[in-house]
């Protein structure tokens, strides 16, 4: 008897929403929270209907800024709630704040996971006047801090149903919405009205010609579907979770709308927003789980900022014209490179202006795809090359220190990663170099794991502390170096460190550097 053909396999499920947006995983968010504020990074809300591929709107930093969703109350539910949640994901609570009002049903529907972004939430507003004052004021008291200069304000993302259509009996409503989107773009203000119909009236044509992007979620009169898509739609382009978007001017796009992941894994990566923000029920101290780049002072000279401390929630810097060497010491998983991506984007201008030259020593290629294509860095990984690195940083500085009184040349910075990886420390024809650093331009940060009780510490290890040099002792207790520099770990929370410096300790969260694409 013949064998059965095969079946074919079964199509791979679409890609949910989370993952559509930076990744599934309940801290994925964290790398797209640490990106430039302003870097644009569209929300993806649904699939092509033809294809598969990702279709995006672009509210915060696209040339449309405020737009018109369209459809029954759960078709366009699904869309706003598909739109916040992945600008969440791109977007840290303080470079995004959102206001969700319903005059009726909520924008966001039910079972919406509590983000931090969210700032103001109501529904029912044309039933209980108190609510529409306080959603009012809301509006102005945003407003009102962007009275100066809002460059550096979060955007504000203003979101509200106006259920069936703008009310006729709240006039003010219409007026606000019109308020809002009349604002320029330095205000970064960004308004979406969800609504079931559009009308043919005075307050509709006012706010239609300020909602520039569109999305028709549904089934609409032939009259209706032009005035949202400027076309008209066949049947057989309406169906369960379609939808039809445009931009500006441009085309219409027919698309599915991206699975919405599952409950248990958008309440994960809502709770994990809140408690790296710091809105986590019953968290203690007074230092935030995450700060970014954006929060820091730029860099001047050898002065490289590296996060906030706890003492006073003021920027902490590495200084390395007063402390040439610094050691960053942790387990897996907790920060280290990361300070090195701090350390090395700080040294980008200097090496830039031709005052610095960076070595990058990576066994483990951490590192490696931010040395890609960068000719301001000599990197290496292998034996061999790591080898030739410290050579020619040995030949540098050996001719400064021949030649005392001839011009210094370019600082020279050497940033190791992984030095617990090494073996045989190829580091070694440097150390006895590193104690003249500060007059000869020699300027090392090594990043390693902690040396248990029991291990003999690394010659490294020991030269530094010997010279007093500056400790980031990242979420290890009851290491070697723990010991020799007196400092008490601190939390196992990703980013945070005691740094002693200058014989003094502090906590310290370490910012998020932006990652290599």
């Amino acid at each position: 008897m013949p064998a059965p053909d095969p079946q074919p396999p079964a199509p791979a499920a679409p890609p949910d929403l989370l993952t559509l947006n930076g990744g599934a995983e309940p801290d994925a968010f964290l790398d797209q929270w640490a990106r430039p504020r302003d870097e644009p990074r569209p929300a993806a809300i649904a699939l092509a209907a033809d294809g598969g591929d990702a279709v995006a709107l672009d509210v915060l930093a696209g040339a449309d800024r405020h737009g018109l969703v369209v459809g029954g109350t759960a078709e366009r539910q699904e869309v706003v709630r598909r739109l916040v949640l992945a600008l969440a994901a791109r977007h840290a609570p303080h470079h995004l704040r959102v206001l969700a009002a319903g005059v009726g049903e909520h924008p966001l529907g039910e079972g919406f996971p509590p983000l931090p972004h969210v700032a103001f939430s109501e529904e029912e507003m044309l039933g209980f006047p108190e609510r529409l004052e306080r959603f009012a004021a809301a509006v102005t008291d945003e407003l009102d801090r962007r009275a100066g200069d809002a460059a550096d304000r979060p955007a504000l993302l203003v979101v509200v149903d106006v259920s069936l259509t703008l009310p006729a009996g709240r006039r003010e409503v219409a007026d606000l919405l019109v308020r809002l989107a009349q604002r320029g773009r330095g205000d970064r203000v960004h308004v979406v009205v969800a609504a079931g119909s559009v009308e043919s009236s005075a307050a509709w044509s006012r706010l239609l010609a300020l909602l520039t992007w569109r999305v028709l979620a549904g089934a609409l009169p032939p009259r209706e579907t032009r005035t949202v898509l400027g076309r008209t739609l066949a049947p057989s382009d309406v169906g369960e979770g379609v939808v039809h978007l445009r931009a500006g001017s441009g085309p219409v796009a027919r698309a599915r709308l991206a699975p919405w992941p599952p409950p248990a894994a958008a309440e994960a990566v809502a709770r994990e927003m809140r408690r790296v923000t710091g809105q986590a029920p019953g968290e203690a101290g007074g230092l935030p789980r995450l700060v970014t780049t954006d929060a820091l002072p730029a860099a001047s000279g050898n002065r490289i900022p590296i996060g906030i401390d706890e003492e006073r929630l003021a920027p902490v810097r590495l200084d390395l014209a007063l402390d040439p060497h610094v050691l960053v010491v942790g387990p897996p998983g907790i920060g280290r490179t990361n300070v090195l991506r701090l350390v090395l984007a700080s040294l980008a201008g200097t090496a830039a202006a031709g005052r610095a030259l960076v070595f990058v020593i990576d066994p483990g290629g951490a590192l490696a795809a931010l040395a890609d294509g960068d000719d301001r860095i000599v990197y290496g990984g292998s034996p061999e090359r790591v080898a030739e690195i410290v050579a020619e940083v040995r030949r540098i500085v050996r001719e400064r220190l021949a030649a005392p009184n001839a011009p210094g040349g370019p600082g020279v910075y050497v940033v190791v990663d992984d030095h617990d990886l090494l073996g045989d420390d190829p580091l070694t024809p440097l150390h006895s170099l590193l104690g003249s650093g500060a007059e000869l331009g020699l300027h090392l940060v090594a990043a390693r794991r902690s040396t248990e009780g029991g291990e003999v510490p690394d010659p490294l290890v020991l030269k530094l502390h010997e010279m007093e040099s500056p400790l980031l002792l990242m979420a290890y207790g009851h290491g070697v170096e723990e010991a020799l520099w007196g400092a008490a770990a601190p939390e196992r929370v990703k980013g945070r460190a005691v740094l002693v410096q200058n014989h003094r300790t502090r906590t310290v969260q370490v910012a998020l550097a932006p990652r290599t694409r």
